[in-house]
């Protein structure tokens, strides 16, 4: 009894943003391990975006629009950072945001999850919500009261929350919340990881934008994908579901006489890979991580493979929004990523991933994040989740 159309047949639901990646990376690794592990548990499955009208609907495209165009930095970005702490706090934002989602759930007495801060702060006072927190940073507007329980990574996050006010009588650590796929096969990969990158041969590498598709770091993507290949690494951007940041992917490398394919795994060219939503991007990666032996992205949910699977990262900067410092600071004293500062460095990433690899520094990263966390967090989200729908059955 899986996905269901109707809210009041279900025994829970799942509500979504609509905006980004990072946040509803996280409902996807529950929804998906509650497929496997309890297929006879009917959910519903929404986002803001569908539920919402008039007034709020406008509302919603507008934080939309601000988190597409605020990471390109400057105004609109404070703005939008502004936007999200004021809505988590109760304020007037949150009231025009929530205004279609509380009339909706108001009176379904099943757990309602969620996985974004301002959602929570919509829900929390009238449903039983279940705020899966992923990330192991916590910013400021993550502090949301009134939720029936929350789910974080790693103790120090649970800590942060409970200096914050937060009763530690709802907060369960779960451990870091990774992919599935990639769980069940880190063992296998990081060994290979460690062999390639003690050999002589060519190492590979995928490469990385958030949601929001920042052009700095677009542009950063690209120098990086250029010095790696002319180097002859083999190279794979994921440019997510941009068909804008894929056209220019593909355009400055052609422009450069490189060779594309949009083909995984072609080691003669390099793949610029489109994809038409998260879940055929995440399978995509999942068939070739076991090849990979570094990444370059933000630090934002892939963090967790450098603290967790032992696949050194390479950060970009500038860090935008609040989540990513203070996960590339968790990253960096682990001593598991570097960050790639500015253009210069992008364009020069080969030389760096030479010297690291000659010095025995690109090991030790991969060593200090492989073994040292639980990893299993999706699947111990599940097993609290599946006892809050026996407990409300």
């Amino acid at each position: 009894m899986p996905q269901t159309k109707s809210l009041n047949g279900s025994d829970i639901a799942f509500i979504y943003t609509g905006i980004g990646r990072g946040h509803p990376y996280y409902l996807d690794g529950i929804i998906e391990q509650i497929d496997k592990l309890y297929p006879y548990i009917s959910y519903y499955q929404t986002d803001a975006f569908s539920l919402s009208k008039g007034l709020s609907l406008i509302t919603w495209q507008i934080v939309k629009y601000l988190y597409r165009f605020g990471a390109k930095g400057g105004i609109v970005t404070r703005f939008y950072s502004m936007l999200r702490q004021k809505s988590v706090a109760g304020g007037i934002q949150a009231g025009m945001l929530g205004l279609d989602i509380k009339k909706f759930f108001s009176g379904y007495p099943k757990p309602v999850v969620v996985a974004h801060p301002i959602l929570a702060a919509i829900l929390s006072k009238q449903n039983r919500v279940i705020y899966q927190h992923g990330e192991p940073a916590a910013p400021v507007e993550s502090f949301i009261p009134g939720c029936y329980r929350i789910l974080v990574p790693v103790k120090e996050t649970a800590l942060a929350f409970e200096n914050a006010g937060i009763s530690s009588d709802c907060l369960e650590i779960t451990g870091q919340c990774i992919e599935n796929n990639l769980v069940y096969s880190v063992k296998a990969a990081y060994k290979k990881r460690i062999k390639r990158i003690k050999s002589t041969r060519h190492l590979t590498v995928a490469l990385f934008s958030s949601g929001a598709y920042p052009p700095v770091h677009i542009q950063k993507l690209l120098l990086a994908g250029k010095s790696l290949f002319t180097e002859g690494h083999s190279v794979t951007l994921f440019m997510g579901t941009s068909e804008k940041a894929f056209d220019t992917a593909c355009y400055f490398y052609k422009k450069n006489d490189l060779p594309v394919s949009h083909t995984i795994d072609d080691t003669a060219a390099i793949t610029i890979i489109h994809t038409d939503n998260r879940l055929e991007e995440n399978r995509l990666v999942a068939s070739i991580f076991e090849k990979l032996d570094f990444c370059i992205a933000p630090s934002h949910e892939r963090t967790n493979w450098a603290v967790g699977l032992g696949l050194p990262l390479f950060i970009l900067c500038p860090h935008i929004g609040s989540y990513a410092p203070l996960n590339a600071a968790i990253a960096l004293k682990k001593g598991v990523a570097l960050e790639i500062p500015d253009n210069k460095s992008a364009a020069g990433i080969a030389g760096t991933i030479d010297t690291l690899r000659k010095n025995g520094e690109l090991i030790a990263m991969a060593a200090r994040g492989y073994n040292h966390t639980a990893i299993n967090g999706f699947s111990n989200a599940v097993e609290i989740v599946y006892g809050m729908v026996r407990n409300f059955g």
